[in-house]
């Protein structure tokens, strides 16, 4: 018995594995000669958003372009936890601001089972302090 492929979703419809959170807070990309710090949109296991609304894509350079791999720092700790994220992520695409808010939408590329675990704990002692919201 053969199987059958699972019909794509229909057009608009959420297509990410992993969902979301907003976060208030900001990470480091490094992109060859490149360092940005900028504020998350929204969080996953799968990836992240960033706002580039004060940043002109243009003047990014080639080392933060779509289909490059950057580095995020991501430190949310607190008196109590340690909660420090490095990660290397693929950028997917840049929004530019003309198209409304500007953006930059990254995927983490694949790691150690035990680094995404990591991350994964990290993002769950946020949503029981209540810096995690349903994006």
């Amino acid at each position: 018995m053969t199987q059958r492929a699972k019909p794509p979703p229909p057009p608009g419809s959420e297509r990410r594995e992993h969902p979301r959170f907003e976060v208030l807070a900001q990470v480091e990309i490094r992109g060859g000669e490149n360092t940005l710090v900028v504020p998350v949109r929204n969080i996953s296991v799968g990836g992240l958003y960033v706002d580039l609304d004060d940043h002109d894509p243009g003047t990014l350079g080639s080392a933060l372009a779509a289909g490059q791999r950057a580095t995020i720092f991501f430190d949310a700790s607190d008196g109590d936890d340690e909660l420090v994220v490095s990660r290397d992520a693929d950028i997917l695409r840049i929004d530019r601001p003309e198209v409304g808010r500007g953006g930059m939408a990254m995927r983490w590329t694949a790691v150690e089972p035990e680094v995404a675990e990591h991350f994964a704990r990290v993002l769950e002692v946020l949503r029981q302090r209540g810096g995690l919201t349903d994006a």
